[in-house]
């Protein structure tokens, strides 16, 4: 009897890049600014303010998490529609103190959510979970490769896309420093045909 293959099927994509330059003064001026204003979260703070990138101080960074929310919406959603995009609906800075973390989480009401870091720790990162991993957890010993998250290293600067019903977490900062980032949420305008509303399960 011949023994059965595995054959991965449904890959979740997500994007990376970089702005590939140091923020300007005018730009952590406003991050500064936004930071005084906070509210906590269940483990860590965030803006009071969740429409950071409608600053006019930040509209260079907005105009690269657009371009880059599109390219997402043209190279993984959708490559052959072009009467359609993604706006920004909300956006917000999130601060993680010395033994801060972030809950696992996801975002409703939004079709690709991403992360840009403003202030990274040693050895940041950011943990997304498979949607297909077992409802039931079976004992393994500590040598066995978990598949069922990705811990995914970030440095400043770096800017991650994901589709929003993508589970997430931060693990706890173990640092004396404090970890920074500005998270936003987008939404598709535009001509959105049947197939589309299925590839975004969104019908």
């Amino acid at each position: 009897m011949s023994e059965s293959k595995i054959i991965p099927i449904f890959p979740i994509n997500i994007t990376m890049n970089n702005i590939g330059r140091d923020f300007t003064e005018d730009e952590l001026n406003c991050f500064s600014k936004h930071k005084k204003s906070v509210k906590k979260a269940i483990s860590n703070s965030f803006t009071t303010n969740n429409n950071i990138l409608d600053e006019l101080e930040l509209k260079n960074i907005k105009k690269f998490i657009l371009e880059n929310l599109n390219f997402y919406l043209r190279k993984v959603i959708s490559p052959i529609s072009k009467d359609n995009e993604l706006y920004l609906t909300e956006s917000w800075i999130t601060k993680t103190n010395k033994s801060e973390h972030h809950h696992t989480h996801s975002h409703a009401n939004s079709v690709i959510s991403g992360v840009l870091y403003l202030k990274t720790i040693n050895k940041d990162s950011i943990t997304l979970y498979s949607p297909h991993r077992p409802r039931i957890d079976i004992s393994r010993d500590n040598k066995t490769k978990d598949y069922n998250n990705l811990e995914v290293l970030v440095r400043k600067g770096d800017l991650i896309l994901f589709p929003s019903t993508l589970m997430h977490s931060v693990k706890t900062n173990v640092t004396d420093d404090e970890r920074v980032s500005l998270a936003f949420n987008s939404f598709i305008k535009g001509t959105i045909s049947t197939m589309l509303l299925n590839q975004l399960s969104l019908k």
